[in-house]
């Protein structure tokens, strides 16, 4: 058993990622479908060519460490990966970072996850082709949980047929250690489970984070309204009178906003030049969760560090080769927002 406490764990995936840079794609507005707003089409039967492509690793569980580690918190990832080339990989950029591997799952029988991003040029939009692999086999025991003491957990996407058990292992180990704070950014297999399969571990989340159209289709699901469903803060107050101390909604360029139950907080994008819209989630839902811990819970601090954190990262190529170490994130803070932390 470790004897050190960590700040955070993270819990998620761990995929090699290809990043498809191509002009040939079109983003197509969807506005009549509130579950589809927007596509991404290419020509039938066309063969593709890239203007650019890269190798890189990503994954929820793997770049929200990074965030962490990179803001001088001391991390834990709970992922798994195939005992092969790219697993080898991933784990050993982990301890580069400085980040505990003890707690990642190897799997012999399948291959690392893999990713191919399909990214628009002009929009940077892109879709992913996901191969998950290893990442559907994650057992995370309630066993494993009680070796890993942490201060917060943070449970980025499941992608496992047994995900809803790992989430019942989650909601006796926090039922138990209920000191233990956990910061919950779903995936897509969780928020289809609706409202009824999230109730459990909604009721003991102290931070939920969705963005604006998978808390739309959520809600939709749930309660068959459309009235004020476009409105961030109308999805905030739902999501938030489901369970989390705190729901917040992330709209891209149109900002971010946050509901504790009493007042509402909205922080603008800060500007940049995207270039890759890939991992900006995984990069704002865990510099929010550091920034409640470096900031001594103040919700608008994080929030800020958030959008920041998260501008970076999309002004790069791959998810984490824009994440920001503390006196970086700290100084663009002091700059934009006229103070220091």
């Amino acid at each position: 058993m470790f004897r050190r406490r960590f700040d955070v764990i993270t819990i998620g995936g761990a995929t090699r990622d290809i990043m498809f840079y191509t002009a040939e794609g079109c983003v197509v507005p969807n506005p009549k479908d509130l579950l589809r707003q927007k596509l991404i089409g290419f020509e039938y039967g066309a063969k593709i060519l890239p203007t650019a492509i890269y190798f890189v690793y990503g994954g929820g569980g793997c770049n929200s460490a990074i965030t962490f580690r990179r803001l001088g918190l001391r991390t834990g990832a709970f992922v798994r990966v195939g005992r092969d080339h790219d697993g080898a990989g991933i784990i050993a950029s982990l301890r580069r970072e400085g980040i505990e591997t003890k707690f990642i799952e190897q799997d012999a029988t399948v291959a690392t996850g893999f990713s191919f991003m399909a990214i628009q040029n002009k929009t940077k939009e892109h879709a992913a082709f996901l191969y998950r692999g290893a990442n559907d086999r994650m057992r995370m025991a309630q066993a494993e949980l009680l070796r890993a003491p942490a201060r917060w957990l943070y449970l980025a996407s499941l992608t496992a047929p047994s995900w809803s058990q790992s989430v019942s292992n989650l909601v006796a180990f926090l039922s138990q250690r209920k000191q233990v704070k956990l910061v919950w950014n779903p995936g897509q297999k969780q928020l289809a489970a609706g409202r009824k399969g999230l109730a459990r571990l909604l009721k003991l989340t102290e931070v939920f984070i969705v963005n604006v159209d998978e808390a739309t289709e959520l809600i939709l699901r749930a309660q068959g309204r459309t009235a004020g469903l476009k409105n961030p803060l109308v999805l905030a107050k739902i999501l938030r009178s489901w369970g989390p101390k705190i729901a917040v909604v992330t709209a891209g360029e149109r900002g971010s906003t946050a509901f504790d139950g009493e007042k509402r907080y909205f922080e603008k994008a800060v500007g940049t030049h995207d270039v890759d819209t890939t991992g900006a989630g995984d990069a704002f839902g865990s510099t929010l969760t550091a920034g409640l811990r470096l900031c001594k819970n103040d919700l608008r601090r994080a929030l800020r560090l958030a959008m920041i954190n998260s501008s970076s990262v999309v002004g790069t190529i791959g998810p984490q080769k824009g994440l920001l170490r503390r006196a970086e994130l700290f100084e663009r803070y002091r700059k934009i927002y006229k103070e220091r932390l």
